[in-house]
């Protein structure tokens, strides 16, 4: 008698039930121009948009400091970023859709404000 061998990884498939669907893949980058309307939303902080902990977290680990600057990365590029996932680019997505922006967008010749704030100064020097 000839031995069979089945992968264990096909799992059970039934002729009435329909495959499970595959895990939403993320969309490549498709260069949409800002609409004049949303332009002065690139310069906004990303501090002024209600963020959960975690979306914030990686925005600011990452050093994404104006919405221009996430909104003109890639999904993929996002999801490369530590400890941001699938629910961060759903919240982003949310936001930006409020705000008539994308992730992916092309934001054209902006450019971040010059704001003369350094980051990696966040304390005062005591020398006296």
């Amino acid at each position: 008698m000839p031995d069979i061998f089945i992968p264990l990884s096909l799992g059970f498939l039934s002729a009435t039930e329909p495959p499970a669907e595959a895990p939403a893949a993320p969309v490549p980058p498709v260069a949409v121009p800002v609409p004049a309307a949303s332009v002065e939303h690139l310069s906004m902080s990303v501090d002024e948009l209600e963020l959960s902990v975690r979306t914030a977290n990686c925005l600011q680990s990452a050093r994404l400091r104006y919405v221009g600057e996430v909104v003109r990365m890639s999904e993929i590029e996002l999801l490369k970023l530590k400890s941001f996932g699938g629910k961060s680019l759903r919240e982003l997505r949310e936001i930006f859709a409020d705000m008539d922006l994308s992730i992916g967008m092309d934001v054209g010749d902006w450019t971040p404000p010059e704001d003369g704030d350094d980051d990696d100064d966040d304390y005062e020097d005591d020398d006296d």
